[in-house]
């Protein structure tokens, strides 16, 4: 999948540069986020494209949409950046590429998404995307056994383990599958506790407690990087482990 992106932004690159022989056209990039914790990942598309020439406020344009973790703004958004028709647009997360893409199937509009915990809900596969859209897999789904394989490692007696989702997430089947099949090679059972918001993620915190399970295991999904110090803060106060899926989601 890094393949595939770099394949497109060498097309992209090369694509534009004919085009400044003349009048130099202002290229428009449209950014998708669904929640902050996204945001280095457009930060640092925006670095590499003025790497390779292509300065914000140049030559190229870049409007970012934040949706907050608000999906009828993420839908919103989606269809606002369509309509505006740029040249380019950016997601980050599987969330925020699922409104994009059902719009524009079967265009010739380039999306590329900065991250996705199941790009094959997105692309043909692996080897080629087969529509509109290319990116990078972060490998959420695909280590949810690692995950659960070094908290037994360094943690032997862990036995009950909480799996915190989202019923409500794009990839929730897919996340719950993976980590039942993964607690099951490991010894482990997992009770899933339910949420769909950061009200109804602050109701069930206190329904974890060190007494009913050994540790926490965060399932890929935006809403829980949104409200990371809510979880961090019940886990310490119940001295609880807890296992996140990314970076900014470590203490």
């Amino acid at each position: 999948m890094v393949s595939l992106l770099v394949s497109f932004l060498t097309f992209f690159v090369i694509w534009m540069s004919p085009r400044e022989a003349g009048a130099q056209k202002v290229y428009r990039v449209a950014a998708l986020l669904a929640e902050e914790q996204f945001a280095p990942a457009i930060e640092g598309f925006k670095k590499k494209m003025a790497e390779l020439g292509y300065i914000e406020g140049k030559n190229i344009q870049c409007e970012v949409y934040n949706a907050q973790l608000d999906r009828k703004k993420l839908q919103q958004f989606a269809e606002k950046m369509i309509q505006d028709k740029p040249d380019l647009i950016v997601t980050s997360s599987t969330t925020a590429t699922v409104p994009v893409a059902k719009l524009t199937r079967g265009s010739n509009l380039p999306v590329v998404f900065l991250s996705s915990g199941n790009p094959l809900e997105l692309v043909k596969s692996y080897a080629s995307s087969g529509n509109n859209l290319t990116g990078i897999s972060s490998g959420s789904l695909e280590l949810t056994a690692k995950r659960l394989e070094l908290l037994r490692d360094l943690a032997p007696g862990v036995k009950r383990v909480v799996a915190l989702n989202n019923p409500k997430g794009v990839n929730y089947r897919e996340n719950l599958a993976a980590v039942q099949a993964a607690a099951k090679n490991n010894g482990i059972t997992i009770h899933e506790v339910k949420a769909s918001s950061g009200e109804e993620l602050r109701r069930v915190m206190p329904t974890i407690t060190h007494k009913a399970a050994h540790a926490i295991v965060l399932q890929p999904d935006v809403l829980f990087g949104g409200f990371i110090d809510i979880i961090v803060e019940h886990s310490l106060r119940e001295k609880l482990p807890v296992i996140p899926t990314l970076i900014p989601q470590v203490y």
